[in-house]
């Protein structure tokens, strides 16, 4: 699970994981995989197993800043993040905190002072200052990340934890690199039972299509299903009927903002189109059904 509470990194990132960007949907995925993580800890005490040996879920924090504004006034749901960060590790579920401003004090923290002490694995590229050096790397804060050369070759280099003084330079995963990844999305609905995944729904049965080869006798073999992403989740509501953003959003639960983000990408591929009288239909050769 991605929680971009920047926005741009989802945009590559949603083909291949579950991804929160809206305020929204950030809250509802926190709650989801809170209630997860309370899932395996039952599942666990019935079956009398001390650490989760089922798959593990990761979530992944990018910009934690903008992801603390946003729960800062609610008690309950910064809790469940804290909880995530302090209790999930056994049950299978790992965070990983990413900040600009690893800093915990003050009216806008990168982190929460109560999050940074079970993020044990700790990287910090270059920083503004000690501070900043000492909330990225605690007790090997003495590497220095602030000291890091400034320029253009010395992007992507910084520090790990308990490895250095050496540094470490890392590598960029590209968009079609991240595109070319398998594709994991989890989704709280299909969450596993006693450690084995829920089966997957059932494609729906496709749409009929008028056709002209009346002499055909086989049928076709069946298209092999797309992963469940809000791209597929927003052409699905189309092809059964779905004819405006509020008609999508009713159908999908997903968020307004993200309904009219994937249906402006897709109208500028050609998979939907917007007729003036009809709303929004599916493009190319999927327009002819019945």
């Amino acid at each position: 699970v991605l929680i971009d509470g920047k926005g741009e990194e989802g945009t590559i990132w949603e083909s291949v994981c579950r991804v929160a960007v809206e305020a929204d949907e950030i809250e509802n995925v926190i709650d989801e995989i809170h209630a997860e993580m309370n899932r395996r800890k039952r599942d666990m005490k019935s079956r009398g197993i001390s650490v989760w040996d089922g798959p593990q879920l990761t979530v992944l924090v990018d910009e934690g800043q903008v992801v603390l504004a946003m729960v800062k006034g609610d008690a309950d749901r910064l809790q469940r993040l804290i909880e995530l960060s302090s209790l999930g590790r056994s049950r299978g579920i790992v965070l990983w905190w990413a900040t600009q401003k690893p800093v915990m004090s003050g009216g806008a923290p990168g982190v929460h002072n109560l999050i940074a002490p079970n993020l044990l694995t700790r990287f910090s590229l270059r920083v503004a200052d000690a501070q900043e050096a000492q909330t990225a790397l605690d007790d090997c804060a003495d590497y220095q990340p602030q000291k890091i050369e400034r320029g253009k070759e010395w992007r992507g280099h910084g520090y790990l934890k308990d490895f250095g003084p050496r540094i470490i330079r890392t590598w960029t995963l590209d968009d079609a690199g991240v595109k070319a990844l398998p594709v994991k999305v989890w989704s709280g609905s299909l969450a596993s039972t006693a450690g084995v995944p829920a089966a997957q729904p059932k494609a729906e049965r496709p749409a009929l299509r008028l056709v002209k080869e009346a002499a055909a006798t086989k049928s076709a073999p069946a298209p092999a299903a797309e992963p469940v992403t809000n791209r597929t989740r927003v052409l699905d509501a189309v092809r059964n009927g779905a004819r405006t953003g509020r008609d999508i959003t009713d159908r999908t639960g997903l968020n307004k903002g993200t309904v009219s983000k994937v249906v402006k990408a897709l109208t500028e591929s050609g998979e939907l189109v917007k007729d003036p009288t009809a709303g929004l239909v599916l493009g190319g050769a999927e327009e002819v059904s019945a």
